[in-house]
């Protein structure tokens, strides 16, 4: 099997490549790429069965480089290689086609072997599974004659097996995999529920089974695509805790299409604005509407992480929660809520009103809508309605910092970002964050750093 390495770091392809027992697993390394460009060319020239990619690299990423693959050359195997701090990826990597993925923490020399036999047994299995599947549809068994099901391994399951404890093969039962811990079971209409093996399952806290009871999908790609739709559209909102058995119709529907975009962007704008902190019916406006637009799973992740993004601006906000463990719409609306509860805390601590409240926390988004322009209290004060003297003092008790000093520490900040991502010179960076003198500029950020600018930039490389 050849094997195709995409790594924009020399010292972790060479690790790649010279430490793990390729020839003890009859792989041989027919070529390497330092970014997904490459290796599109690359695998356009050559004959590649394994593909190992990094996920974050220059021009074309290890996910464009994903879909590329899965979509033009669906025959090669696709392995990700990734950091801890990059499983918000993992999920859309296996989404994507790939078989397995490796975390960088795993390249070390005693794990190799493990590793590597991980990765060909995933294929070996692949490989079985679809010559049952190819069988099974060149025996011409149609859909209509079965049972159809999603099972789901429960993510809330403390115990995890990788494979339901259902019969597979033989001319009765038939298991495909659609994702990793999401299975197709299809049962002969011949025996009834209760003598299915899935019987056994709707007792179980390990898996989730969904029914179809009505399908309008003939072809095997077409009814995989549709139970990953539901998953994502409608079991994602619709999931309880106390119940794991789901009777689903599949019905073909039409792709999300511009004027829902613009409705999520509109969602997005609105959720992220601080006033949802302190406006209940603006929350719960916005949040009925996110469920009502049934906005796609991913998508979810996106809008609430962004809005407690900005939320953070008023104060900092506790982050134990892990965003790994959110499965369903039940998991990230408690989330938020508990993170909006603690700013509302914060809050009601303040004697002031909630006007008063709210007068200061537009004075922030309008802090944050151009961190390159002057920023002066006055008018900052004036475009909220308050007086300067009155401004000082709530903005002081209400976010715990004066005016002058939070503008500051948003630019440092913001300085660090813009030093820390680009490679623009130390006076572009100073104009981005309003400081029109460089001088000025390093002499402030050395005094609430301790280095200069150029210091900290070569520290953080």
């Amino acid at each position: 099997m050849k094997v195709l390495i995409v790594e924009d770091d020399y010292l972790v392809r060479k690790g790649l490549r010279l430490m793990m027992p390729w020839e003890d697993f009859d792989l041989e390394i027919v070529g390497e790429a330092s970014d997904g460009e490459e290796a599109i060319q690359f695998i356009r020239e050559h004959h590649v069965d394994l593909l190992i990619t990094d996920i974050a690299m220059p021009k074309v990423t290890g996910l464009d480089l994903l879909r590329f693959v899965h979509g033009n050359y669906p025959h090669i195997w696709t392995v990700a290689l990734t950091f801890h701090k990059e499983f918000e990826y993992i999920q859309e990597v296996l989404r994507l086609g790939a078989i397995d993925y490796i975390t960088k923490t795993q390249l070390e020399k005693e794990k190799m072997n493990e590793v590597l036999a991980r990765i060909m047994n995933r294929i070996k299995y692949e490989q079985d599974r679809r010559q049952r599947t190819d069988l099974m549809m060149q025996n011409g068994i149609p859909f209509s004659s079965h049972d159809l099901y999603g099972i789901l391994a429960n993510p809330y399951s403390k115990k995890q097996a990788e494979v339901p404890p259902v019969p597979e093969g033989g001319s009765h039962h038939s298991l495909i995999k659609i994702d990793n811990g999401f299975w197709l079971f299809m049962g002969s209409r011949n025996n009834s529920i209760q003598g299915s093996p899935i019987q056994t399952l709707k007792h179980s806290t390990e898996w989730i089974i969904l029914e179809a009871v009505k399908c309008e999908e003939t072809d095997l790609a077409g009814l995989i695509h549709l139970f990953r739709k539901y998953c994502a559209e409608k079991l994602f909102y619709d999931y309880r805790y106390d119940e794991n058995y789901y009777k689903i119709s599949l019905k073909q529907s039409p792709d999300q299409d511009t004027s829902t975009d613009c409705a999520v962007q509109t969602l997005r704008n609105s959720l992220s604005s601080l006033q949802c902190i302190t406006n209940d019916e603006l929350f719960d406006e916005t949040i009925t509407k996110v469920k009502e637009f049934r906005v796609p799973s991913s998508q979810v992740e996106g809008l609430f992480t962004y809005a407690v993004s900005k939320w953070e601006k008023f104060a900092k906000i506790p982050t134990d929660d892990p965003l790994d463990k959110m499965y369903f719409w039940q998991d990230w609306i408690s989330w938020l809520e508990k993170i909006r509860n603690h700013l509302q805390g914060t809050l009601k601590k303040s004697p002031y009103s909630n006007e008063v409240v709210s007068s200061i926390m537009r004075a922030i988004e309008i802090i944050h809508r151009d961190i390159s322009s002057e920023v002066k209290l006055k008018d900052v004060a004036n475009e909220v309605h308050l007086s300067q003297s009155y401004f000082s003092q709530c903005f002081r008790n209400i976010v715990g910092i004066h005016f002058n000093d939070y503008v500051r520490n948003i630019r440092i900040s913001s300085a660090k970002a813009l030093l820390h991502d680009t490679n623009k010179p130390i006076y572009w960076v100073a104009s981005q964050i309003g400081y029109h003198n460089e001088k000025y500029f390093s002499k402030i950020f050395r005094k609430y750093t301790g280095m200069l600018p150029s210091e900290y930039r070569t520290m953080m490389k």
